[in-house]
């Protein structure tokens, strides 16, 4: 908790309580209880993604779509932070919260970003960290032999996958990626959406990566955002999406390592799932 007394102190802020929410290996969110006011978000991480995020919440809530708000940030000096307002509501399984999340995201996909992978800020402009679509994928795949090495990644299991995502091609302009669409991410308050968040790990490409990401949700609620996104299932479109499963589990795997963690066998069972290669 040293970090959220230390940014609530350069922000004059007194914290009442404070207490860790659901993040990732590679950062950290609290919600903390001020003193004479609501709750707020206090989220720490590379200065990278905590710069992505706020200019990728930024430009979602520009376009009327409930990304959280920042309030305050900072990207240098020791702390590195974002202040967040806290979004009514839960991750929901309702239904018409999914088909609304499916519309909303069919507007994030129409919002144009030069460049593709994850996003590199500068300042008040945003563009991707490759001038390919095929770049950004390589980039993925290059980390494949490390995992393998570090006995992570089973060698027949990272060659099926290599070989899988290896076809993967997208010409089109990139537009602004979540990159990390699933459940936990998608906030609700009855039927209706009130939040599409952490977007920590925004980038730019092919939309078709953000509704593969997507499509590893239950199926009923896949379906009703597919509706509301406005897309035709297909042979060729799952295919398509079964591919960009693999190349989004491979890339949170290598991130996975190269942060320290240890969550490696749920990205496993899903690579196994979608080659169709047992244990």
């Amino acid at each position: 908790m040293e970090i959220v007394s230390r940014v609530l102190g350069e922000l004059g802020v007194e914290a009442v309580a404070a207490e860790p929410v659901a993040g990732s290996v590679g950062n950290e969110t609290f919600r903390v209880r001020v003193a004479g006011g609501a709750d707020v978000f206090v989220k720490t991480g590379p200065r990278e993604m905590l710069r992505a995020e706020w200019w990728a919440c930024r430009r979602a809530r520009a376009a009327g779509l409930p990304a959280p708000e920042i309030t305050a940030r900072q990207f240098d000096g020791e702390s590195a932070y974002l202040l967040l307002v806290l979004i009514p509501g839960a991750p929901s399984e309702s239904r018409e919260v999914w088909r609304e999340a499916g519309r909303a995201m069919r507007i994030v996909h129409d919002i144009p970003v030069t460049g593709y992978g994850r996003l590199v800020v500068r300042g008040d402009d945003a563009r991707g960290t490759f001038a390919s679509w095929a770049e950004a994928r390589d980039d993925i795949l290059a980390a494949v032999p490390s995992l393998v090495d570090a006995a992570v990644l089973p060698s027949a299991l990272a060659s099926a996958a290599v070989a899988a995502c290896a076809g993967l091609r997208f010409d089109g302009p990139g537009v602004l990626l979540h990159r990390d669409l699933k459940p936990l991410h998608i906030f609700g308050q009855g039927t209706r959406l009130t939040g599409l968040l952490d977007w920590g790990d925004a980038g730019a490409g092919d939309p078709l990566f953000d509704l593969a990401r997507l499509s590893m949700a239950p199926a009923p609620l896949v379906r009703e955002f597919f509706a509301g996104y406005g897309l035709t299932r297909t042979p060729e479109l799952d295919e398509t999406l079964r591919r960009y499963r693999i190349l989004f589990n491979l890339e949170v795997l290598a991130y996975e390592y190269r942060a320290g963690g240890d969550w490696f066998e749920a990205y496993r069972r899903n690579l196994r799932s979608d080659l169709a290669i047992g244990t």
